[in-house]
């Protein structure tokens, strides 16, 4: 069975090991915060975000957490309308409309489809390779070296993974 690291316990790592788990690969998820509080405020997801979400078996629990939109678009900084759209015409023309949810809600969904064991907090990816090696440090910094199939790299702004990569 494959093995995949993902680094980094966000949105993108957590849906990356999600669908890698439902796949078959065998994941393990490095987190450097100690847990995964609530963190942010609300967000949107558009219809593709959902279609996205229903290929890991996340949309229909998204779409039951999520209130739909009634207007959106984007504005340019003197605040015109560049682009306008409704629920209901985004619902028509992409089968799905923008749903407005707590980022926290959209973690706990994610976390949900990952089996016990998968994600490791306050561990700390501190080197990885293009090969598929990875050294991870925990609060106490006691180091681990890991290999894998594939790094999934989401750990952020300052990720040590693309420092190391790129």
């Amino acid at each position: 069975m494959p093995h995949a690291i993902v680094i980094g316990a966000g949105i993108g790592g957590l849906t990356a090991a999600a669908a890698l788990h439902g796949r078959g690969w065998t994941v393990d998820l490095h987190e450097r915060a100690a847990s995964l509080e609530p963190a942010g405020s609300g967000l949107a997801l558009g219809p593709n975000a959902l279609r996205a979400l229903d290929t890991i078996g996340a949309g229909d629990a998204v779409r039951g957490l999520a209130a739909m939109t009634g207007t959106g678009g984007i504005r340019r900084p003197d605040g015109t309308w560049l682009s306008r759209t409704s629920a209901e015409a985004a619902q028509a023309r992409y089968g799905d409309p923008t749903v407005a949810l707590h980022r926290a809600d959209l973690v706990e969904v994610l976390t949900s489809r990952l089996p016990d064991g998968i994600v490791h907090l306050g561990s700390t990816a501190t080197a990885a390779t293009p090969g598929g090696a990875v050294t991870t440090t925990d609060a106490r910094g006691h180091r681990t070296d890991l290999h894998a199939d594939l790094v999934v790299a989401a750990d952020g702004i300052r990720s040590a993974a693309r420092t190391a990569l790129f």
